[in-house]
């Protein structure tokens, strides 16, 4: 491998320069798009000798990329200006650039270099640290309201009869998907996949949706009929859903709004393309109905999605505006057009464990919520927790002091919902189990403790976002999770009651979805009922406790997945996978057919936890159903089901002998030479451990034999 490198090295360099030379003025228009800790495939040859990437990244962060095959020579770091941050050559099929710091915010460039021949290769980008920018941003012109100038009430909507009916027109000329939305002030919604509304709204054509029909004019509609409707403000909404073409661009449009008639200011704007698919990009404006029939525009601006990390104004002018507020005492506050946020302060002290929720009861109100610790750092936000309002659950406080809350709407200074609302802060410190508090276990960014209080072996597991797991064989992966407790391990009991404790230590938490798994091993003679709490802890907030009665050979899962700025984490409800396909919402998912001898290639991910495939069969007919994870962390798992809904055949990990799929994973799955029993439509559900309740991700390939 040394000499194969020396011999490219000039090569290497050749093409390096011309990088250097080529990316500011043309990556732009080549470059796919990076995730962070998702896996992509690329493919090199001797037509194709480089493939270049790109991603984003703040300052101060670090980035490691590592690209596996023979096929690769070496990989390039390079900044949007052409500047070489890191090189390496590929050894023993692995080319790895580790740790490499961000001095600036912005767009970074890999080049992945081809050896000799043909070959497929797999890249993965990992980002630590300061994942988002949370310090505090200010806002010009934006006057804090003083304690007593705070209104807590607001007039409710009243129906006014508009003879000419209203309409909001979106209008571009790219080929790109966009997509308008608009929130009446009853907070009903109109867009391509909700079109009437119960005030008598309609939506109109979805232009160049999902890249299926390009128009040479693109425009899409929300109107109203004539008659009588709400006044208040109308909220709309312009998402960049795809480019129609291999290039993502920035999109002017216009919106166009009419009222009774009248032609309102149109808004012209411009949409940025979004930096990844699982990241918005949306511009926000509204428009607001007064109770004599007059309407004024408001014209918004674009709000990222790294923008709900951003405070309305500097952080000591929201400290100097707040109102103190007593914990487990409701309050009443309104947001709207001239009130867009409303501060509240409250005393803690350190290990306590709190929760502040926001709803919305009134009008369109979409809540969001920001907290910020005594230092005026922001330490948690929350905007969607149930529906649109808005809730930081069982975070642990700290340090001792005053703590401000920041009560405000999706948008904040350009978004249009306004309505009333309830806040309340209040202590949640017996969510964090008592048998925790005094452990001396090491502290980490992630901390999963189960604990009992029996003598029975349960087993912990944690699986981390690129699939490695950590458990009593593995006590230790290399993105620095570490099995530090094991209680009742082989039937040994503890001192105590037992407790098992799997933690990433401080500073080593990564964003993406981490598996949990309690499985009861043994009874070790204990005939007593076994009964666990599961306490997940990330960046000193609980973010889920469950308590459950589990029985021999269960298992438990629960998923949770840490947003890439690691300000948020969300939980999965959890549950037990013993019951096969009884959690899965058969009855509502799109049936897909499938033929032998065809494979299907599609995904798994975090929202779309299965897919279900037809096929018609034989008595007596012999078939192999074969799931293959093909990318990404995916632990496949098959369902068989009859035509009479009953579940005839399952496999999770087939027989390692029996696999002959390209990875060879000991987790794909394998329905072998099954005789079906009867004719009819069989149905194949293809999904993961854990089903709805498991975390792993990534695309697969399924295929359907018939003997």
């Amino acid at each position: 491998m040394i000499f194969r490198w020396q011999r490219l090295q000039p090569l290497f360099l050749l093409l390096g320069l011309l990088i250097l030379i080529f990316i500011p003025l043309q990556a732009q228009d080549v470059a796919q798009s990076l995730s962070t800790d998702e896996t992509m495939t690329g493919t090199l040859s001797a037509e194709n000798l480089t493939d270049v990437y790109r991603f984003d990244a703040l300052v101060g962060s670090s980035a490691t990329i590592t690209v596996v095959s023979d096929a690769v020579a070496g990989i390039l770091l390079t900044d949007s200006n052409g500047a070489t941050l890191g090189e390496v050559a590929s050894e023993n099929g692995t080319a790895s650039l580790s740790d490499v710091t961000i001095a600036s915010s912005g767009q970074y460039y890999v080049t992945v270099f081809a050896a000799s021949g043909d070959g497929d290769y797999d890249i993965t980008l990992s980002i630590k640290g300061a994942a988002v920018d949370v310090a505090p941003t200010e806002i010009a012109d934006v006057s804090v309201p003083a304690n007593d100038d705070i209104v807590t009430s607001l007039a409710p909507s009243t129906d006014i009869l508009i003879n000419n009916g209203m309409e909001v027109r979106l209008q571009w000329d790219a080929e790109v998907d966009l997509n308008l939305e608009v929130r009446d002030p009853r907070g009903n919604t109109l867009y391509f996949d909700s079109r009437t509304s119960p005030i008598g709204g309609v939506f109109g054509f979805d232009a160049n949706g999902f890249c299926e029909v390009i128009s040479a004019a693109p425009a899409e509609t929300a109107t109203w009929q004539p008659g009588f409707l709400p006044s208040g403000s109308y909220e709309i909404l312009v998402f960049y859903n795809q480019s129609c073409e291999s290039v993502a661009q920035a999109t002017s449009f216009t919106v166009s709004i009419t009222v009774n008639g009248q032609a309102l200011d149109t808004i012209q704007g411009v949409i940025q393309a979004p930096p990844s698919p699982t990241v918005n990009s949306v511009y926000l404006a509204n428009f607001v109905v007064a109770t004599d029939g007059t309407a004024t525009v408001n014209s918004g601006g674009a709000y990222p999605d790294t923008a709900i990390n951003q405070l309305s104004i500097p952080a000591a002018d929201l400290v100097a505006s707040a109102i103190p507020i007593t914990r487990d005492v409701v309050v009443q506050g309104a947001i709207f057009e001239e009130q867009d946020f409303v501060v509240y302060t409250f005393g803690a002290q350190a290990d306590e464990v709190v929760s502040v929720s926001m709803n919305a009861t009134s009008g369109n109100l979409d809540t969001l919520l920001q907290l910020l610790d005594p230092n005026g750092n922001l330490i948690a936000v929350n905007d969607d927790a149930n529906g649109t309002n808005s809730l930081i659950n069982n975070i642990r406080i700290i340090q001792t002091g005053n703590y401000v809350v920041v009560a405000t709407r999706y948008g904040k200074g350009v978004g249009g919902t306004e309505g009333e609302f309830e806040l309340l802060v209040s202590e949640t410190s017996a969510a964090l189990p008592a048998a925790i508090a005094d452990l001396n276990l090491p502290p980490g960014d992630i901390e999963v403790f189960l604990t009992w209080s029996t003598n029975h072996d349960l087993q912990l597991l944690v699986r981390d976002p690129v699939g490695q797991a950590v458990y009593d064989d593995e006590p230790v992966v290399t993105s620095g999770g570490l099995l530090a407790a094991n209680g009742n391990v082989n039937c040994q009991a503890s001192d105590g009651n037992p407790v098992s404790y799997i933690y990433w230590p401080l500073g080593l938490a990564r964003p993406g979805t981490y598996e949990t798994e309690i499985w009861f091993q043994n009874t070790c003679d204990d005939t007593r009922i076994a009964e666990f709490t599961l306490t997940i802890v990330v960046n000193d907030r609980v973010a889920a406790v469950q308590r459950q009665v589990i029985n021999i050979g269960d298992k438990y899962v629960l998923s949770f997945t840490i947003a890439s700025d690691g300000s948020t984490v969300t939980a999965g409800a959890g549950g037990f996978i013993s019951s096969g396909t009884a959690p899965l919402d058969i009855a509502n998912e799109t049936i897909l057919p499938i033929q032998a001898g065809q494979p299907i290639n599609a995904s798994i991910t975090i929202d779309n936890a299965f897919d279900i495939y037809a096929f018609q069969g034989r008595a007596n007919q012999v078939v192999t159903i074969f799931m293959e994870a093909t990318a990404q962390t995916l632990d496949t798992n098959l369902f068989l089901i009859d035509s009479n809904g009953i579940q005839i055949a399952a496999n999770d990990d087939a027989d390692p002998s029996q696999i002959t799929g390209i990875q060879q994973r000991p987790t794909d799955s394998l329905i072998s030479n099954f005789t079906l029993p009867t004719d009819g439509e069989y149905r194949i559900v293809a999904t993961r451990f854990g089903t709805v309740f498991g975390g792993t991700i990534g695309t697969y390939r399924l295929t359907l034999q018939s003997n």
